[in-house]
């Protein structure tokens, strides 16, 4: 949900991923796609967790470079559909004048006066899918989970929403600032569970701290 979410509002891509999911037929190839290469960078993709225990001690099979393979075939993917996304930016099938993606093709650096490099292009969308994907998917599963979990608590935030919504089933822009006591849930819950509890940095040179 929130993968489709991010990429509509932010690129005016609907992956369907949604409907996809309710009908039991695969998600959008860049769903796995994006979800492998992640996995694969951060240490966590092995050849048990890929290909199973039978594979990882086979001598015969050579896990790490399927592993490798695997990975390389998840970053084409990706790069295929960043590429279609382009494509279709460009001959105005998809987005607008709000889209990340118009911007980027068409915008400039208001201090150099250049266009955003094509090949960063990419690395720009993975940012947008990892800030905007993974970390709201965290916030919403934690918040629902205690708001669930406390019966006054959802009582409350019901109340708010028929308060400030009436009939409406969903919220406008000059709603939010109105969501007080639904606002305070979800920083709660942010509180408890950061969805980015660390940012880690590489130095790129011998570094004194002071």
């Amino acid at each position: 949900m929130t993968a489709d979410a991010v990429v509509k509002a932010s690129m005016g891509l609907d992956m369907g991923n949604v409907e996809a999911k309710a009908a039991g037929t695969p998600l959008h190839k860049f769903i796995a796609a994006f979800r492998f290469s992640i996995k694969a960078a951060v240490g966590r993709a092995t050849v048990e967790s890929e290909f199973g225990k039978l594979a990882a001690w086979n001598p015969f099979f050579d896990g790490r470079a399927a592993v490798e393979a695997k990975a390389a075939a998840a970053l084409k993917d990706s790069h295929d559909v960043v590429n279609e996304l382009l494509e279709k930016t460009r001959k105005g099938e998809i987005g607008g004048p709000q889209s990340v993606l118009s911007a980027m093709l068409n915008d400039v650096s208001p201090t150099t006066g250049d266009f955003v490099a094509l090949h960063n292009i990419f690395g720009q969308v993975m940012n947008l899918m990892i800030a905007g994907h993974e970390t709201t998917a965290a916030a919403l599963a934690w918040s629902l989970y205690y708001i669930a979990t406390h019966p006054e608590v959802e009582s409350r935030a019901l109340a708010e929403i028929q308060a400030v919504l009436g009939e409406r089933s969903e919220p406008r822009a000059d709603d939010v600032p109105k969501l007080v006591y639904l606002e305070a849930c979800f920083r709660e819950a942010l509180r408890l569970h950061p969805s980015v509890p660390n940012i880690s940095r590489d130095v790129a040179a011998d570094t004194t701290l002071k």
